[in-house]
């Protein structure tokens, strides 16, 4: 996944970057996906030009969730691997999956629980074939997803992609756990 500046200019972010990050946090492939949910915050906000046709907010809500579920995964299963390595245990995906499969709903908060025409998009994959699709799927962003878990797991506010005031936070431990990948 390339890095691409989400700086305004050289002392400011852009005032979309939060939601920059979103969208590339929802959809790590998919350039069209995330012009797609940046055409619905630029029409909103009228910074900037979409280049595609916008979501409605539905539709940027479901997209939001739907890849929540996969790249929660993927994130989790990076601190897994992580926190295997720094114990001295084998840090492979065979480790990992169990562990994190464990762990999903102490750290996974539904947004709701109500039901949805989308229901099953909202549920984390639980088989192996499953995590292993979501790990791949997410692999370029499971850092970004990480720090997010991170973020939640401890009560750390300052740590949120969502807004410019904790964004440069939130960058500084998912580029830290991308280090300690590499």
């Amino acid at each position: 996944m390339p890095r691409f500046d989400l700086r305004q200019n050289d002392e400011t972010f852009d005032p979309l970057a939060p939601f920059k990050v979103l969208a590339v946090m929802s959809q790590p492939h998919d350039i069209a996906g995330r012009e797609r949910m940046s055409a619905h915050l630029q029409r909103g906000t009228g910074v900037g030009f979409p280049h595609r046709q916008s979501l409605s907010s539905d539709e940027f809500m479901l997209e939001v969730k739907s890849a929540s579920a996969k790249g929660a995964i993927a994130g989790g299963l990076l601190m897994a691997l992580l926190q295997l390595h720094g114990n001295g245990h084998s840090a492979s995906l065979n480790c990992a999956l169990p562990l994190v499969s464990a762990i999903l709903p102490t750290w996974w908060k539904g947004a709701d629980i109500t039901y949805c025409q989308n229901w099953h998009l909202f549920h984390q994959p639980r088989s192996r074939k499953n995590m292993l699709q979501a790990f791949n799927q997410f692999r370029g962003v499971m850092h970004l997803w990480a720090a997010l878990i991170y973020s939640e797991q401890h009560g750390r506010d300052d740590i949120w992609p969502g807004n410019l005031e904790t964004l440069s936070t939130f960058l500084a431990f998912a580029e830290g756990f991308l280090y300690m990948a590499c």
